[in-house]
């Protein structure tokens, strides 16, 4: 029993106690559990996708009927143009989603599920989840509904954070990412351009050890050179960090770190970075380098390749991390999610210093958004917590001496945080 199987249970129960199952809607459906169930699943997402800590009922159930109709249109579209992963995976359950969603819409069934579960409310017609944790865990439960689904463009809306991957990925527990996944989610990437959908499913990869075929991972690696910096980066350090980490559960290991281990060499060596990105190159090296000590792999040929705070470095990363308008640095709310997701990690390091490569690249990130004043206010607080000598952090930063380069990536970025504070920037 997971904490997502607990939880799922609980949810369960409260859904008894609505008094809603048994009851028949005006169109005949029996409602059932899971009919309720996934319609609590999309009104964790009508809350999510806007970043919203309450909605108005009314704006919910408008908004329900608009996620239905696009479901609607998403299960046409697979069952003409993919007729045989329609027929044999979704064909028996596309109605069903479809109803369960209705639910919503419906005024009556709406407030009670508002009133009787898991929300509470904040004014009149207004409502927003009582815990945290139970919009997670549905979010949770909509990231295996799009992945098994094939929805991928869903993916591509926001970022999910590192909570939300592990309820996922607790949900998605014995299931494997196929050849024909990866191909679909890749197939949507390169036709939509949109990092996010990539990134996301990359990063599920990275918090879970969610199985992946070998074919799959391969398809992966073999497209990060069309990536984008920040699809490159997530996934570099997403499986860089799972093969370190060497958990016992993942069945996926030797395989993702076989075909990993070439990506990381070739990203290292400066001379055959074509993309021109810094980042994955100084990220690579520090992998290759735990690699070698970890696991007796071939060290890197060459220095580490420092990352600096020259203009020269950072204004062709801005496009990352923020939106970049002619002149003009624009924070918007996709912006804003991607530096929140990257903040995540970088406090979960506390419990885990293996996590200090892969968190002081996001850092670098973070602190690049910091120089140019494109930065959501979270950083403002958590940075001086994180870059204070004498903090907590710093001490594992010290203590993770598997790749002594990790610590001086630290001092730069501990150097031009003491700049920032100062007005020297």
């Amino acid at each position: 029993m997971n904490q997502a199987a607990i939880m799922r249970q609980t949810i369960n129960t409260v859904m008894v106690r609505s008094h809603l199952v048994g009851t028949t809607t005006d169109s005949g459906l029996i409602i059932e559990i899971d009919h309720l169930r996934r319609a609590m699943i999309l009104a964790a997402w009508l809350f999510f996708y806007k970043s919203r800590a309450e909605i108005n009922i009314d704006t919910l159930r408008l908004e329900a009927t608009e996620q239905r109709q696009k479901w609607q249109q998403f299960f046409e579209d697979m069952r003409t143009n993919d007729k045989d992963f329609y027929y044999s995976d979704l064909n028996d359950e596309a109605d069903q989603f479809i109803n369960s969603f209705s639910l919503l819409e419906d005024q009556n069934i709406c407030q009670i599920l508002l009133e009787r579960t898991i929300f509470i409310p904040t004014s009149a017609n207004q409502v927003r989840f009582s815990q945290r944790q139970w919009q997670e865990f549905l979010l949770g439960q909509f990231f295996v509904l799009c992945l098994r689904t094939h929805h991928f463009e869903q993916f591509g809306i926001t970022a999910f954070n590192a909570r939300i991957y592990r309820m996922a990925g607790d949900t998605f527990a014995n299931r494997m990412i196929s050849e024909k996944c990866m191909q679909g989610l890749i197939a949507t990437w390169r036709s939509t351009g949109n990092t996010f959908i990539t990134g996301n499913v990359i990063a599920f990869l990275a918090w879970t050890t969610t199985g992946i075929e070998a074919k799959a991972i391969q398809l992966l690696l073999n497209a990060t050179t069309e990536f984008q910096p920040l699809s490159r980066m997530l996934l570099i350090a997403g499986l860089g960090h799972r093969v370190i980490s060497v958990r016992k559960n993942d069945a996926s290991l030797s395989d993702i770190r076989r075909a990993l281990f070439p990506v990381l060499q070739r990203y290292a060596s400066s001379d055959k970075t074509l993309e021109n990105d810094p980042v994955a190159s100084s990220m690579s090296w520090c992998y290759q380098k735990a690699f070698a000590e970890l696991f007796d792999f071939e060290q890197p040929s060459g220095a580490w390749p420092e990352l600096d705070f020259s203009d020269q470095t950072t204004i062709p990363l801005l496009p990352t991390i923020c939106t970049v308008n002619k002149e003009e640095l624009i924070l918007y709310a996709r912006s804003r999610s991607l530096q929140k997701a990257l903040l995540a990690p970088i406090l979960e390091i506390f419990g885990n210093a293996k996590m200090t490569i892969r968190v002081l690249h996001y850092l670098y990130y973070l602190l690049l958004a910091r120089k140019h004043s494109v930065h959501i206010h979270d950083l403002s607080q958590e940075l001086p917590e994180l870059l204070n000598q004498g903090c907590e952090f710093e001490k594992i930063i010290e203590s993770f001496t598997l790749v002594p380069e990790t610590l001086k990536l630290y001092r730069n970025c501990q150097a031009i945080h003491i700049k920032l504070e100062s007005g020297q920037l």
